[in-house]
């Protein structure tokens, strides 16, 4: 019963997000079905062109008015129970985090995790593939996460940098306790981060004001970014002095 559950969601997660991705085509389609209406019918049925304009605009409000919906709730079973624009304004709790540790680096260390995009998933994939950071600062033991999400379950939405987003926590506290059901590998940083330069880069990284874009590491687009290129592109290795 449960995998026939798990299937059945899975078909509907896959029917949303083609939807989601044939948005605009969708738009042009109904754009399309509407002049047509009102070319062909205006002048055989006048008394009932009216009617069925109404009657369409009301079926285009009703797929988009269930589309917005499905995509809230995927974003809050799959992402985070806090909505996108939630994230958004919380977003400068992050900036004042980030300026915390700006001002004592050395206090804080931090590490880089991947881990599968989704629960239900076995194993790590290009395109299923989820990069986060984990600050620790070992004098009180305090930990957070920080990755950079999408606001919408889209292919491209306004980015926002979110931590401890309820996904990354609950992948990283099970595999901190030995289930490793998300797949979470840490990801070993030659010379090991240099924390500074790292938060340096991600404030900077977040006044660019760059768009998510699900495949950016994949297919890069300018101004654009996603989980893993955000990272990628603001981690910074400590520099290695020799002795002697």
């Amino acid at each position: 019963m449960v995998e026939v559950l798990i299937t059945l969601f899975l078909i509907w997660l896959l029917f949303v997000a083609t939807l989601l991705f044939l948005r605009t085509k969708v738009q042009v389609v109904f754009n399309v079905i509407e002049a047509t209406i009102q070319a062909s019918w205006a002048c055989i049925w006048p008394g009932l062109l009216a009617f069925f304009t109404l009657i369409f605009s009301t079926a285009r409000i009703l797929f988009y008015y269930m589309l917005e919906h499905a995509q809230a709730a995927l974003y809050f079973l799959l992402i985070d129970k806090n909505g996108g624009n939630t994230l958004v304004a919380k977003e400068k709790d992050v900036v004042n985090f980030l300026a915390d540790v700006s001002c004592a680096p050395g206090d804080h260390s931090i590490s880089v995790f991947e881990r599968c995009l989704l629960k239900t998933q076995t194993k790590r994939t290009k395109i299923l593939t989820h990069a986060y950071y984990l600050f620790q600062k070992p004098s009180n033991g305090e930990c957070h996460t920080l990755s950079f999400y999408g606001t919408k379950f889209a292919l491209c939405s306004k980015g926002v940098w979110v931590m401890d987003s309820d996904s990354d926590m609950a992948s990283h506290l099970k595999h901190a306790d030995g289930n490793n059901e998300w797949d979470v590998a840490e990801i070993c940083i030659d010379g090991g981060v240099d924390t500074a330069r790292t938060v340096e880069n991600i404030m900077a990284k977040m006044k660019s004001g760059a768009d998510y874009y699900y495949l950016n590491h994949v297919k890069n687009k300018s101004g654009k970014e996603n989980c893993n290129t955000a990272l990628w592109g603001t981690v910074a290795h400590s520099r290695r002095q020799n002795v002697g």
